[in-house]
């Protein structure tokens, strides 16, 4: 790793700091890194990307982010503009990953119609009492639209007559209650 940059990340004392330095491109105002290569970059992108798929990482908790900041886009972040194919792609693997094994640990607020296909769908995974579910939303442009899509196997179980489908209904359920109806639903 490029000795500029590993100072830097050890020079922040959690990750969550590290990634909020990047997604809100301070790091730029690091004159020892302005000028970092592109493999340097890849370097920074997969440290981070690592990270947000360790489920032991505090990484793993960007959902305080999520309110934070908002949403926001790859190509938000300057830093990994140089490399925005590579981020992808490395993203879109994973995502690969998901639909063929059918694994759903991931964690996913990443701006996800970058990646997948169907640029109509969105993942959310819920950690907490929520852990265990993970929403995939179609948005239809139209009722006929609506009709004609068949949805890929990997998006598992139809929900959306249950409370599970609507974060509304979804924070009133109780632990139990929750437990109960996404029991329904699991293969």
């Amino acid at each position: 790793m490029n000795n500029n940059l590993r100072k830097y990340i050890e020079s922040f004392d959690n990750i969550i700091w590290l990634y909020r330095d990047i997604i809100d491109n301070k790091i730029l105002e690091n004159e020892n890194l302005k000028n970092i290569d592109n493999e340097a970059k890849k370097e920074l992108f997969d440290y981070i990307f690592d990270k947000y798929l360790d489920s032991e990482s505090e990484l793993n908790s960007l959902s305080i982010d999520a309110r934070y900041y908002g949403f926001f886009r790859l190509k938000d972040i300057e830093i990994f503009l140089p490399i925005e194919e590579y981020c992808n792609n490395k993203i879109k693997d994973e995502i690969e990953k998901i639909k063929i094994s059918n694994v759903r640990d991931i964690f996913m607020h990443l701006d996800m119609d970058l990646f997948l296909d169907d640029k109509r769908i969105s993942i959310k995974e819920y950690l907490g009492r929520y852990v265990g579910l993970l929403r995939v939303e179609i948005t239809f442009n139209s009722e006929k639209e609506e009709k004609l899509y068949r949805k890929e196997k990997w998006m598992g179980n139809e929900i959306t007559d249950s409370p599970l489908a609507f974060d509304r209904y979804l924070c009133k359920l109780s632990e139990k209650e929750f437990k109960e109806e996404l029991n329904k639903y699991l293969n």
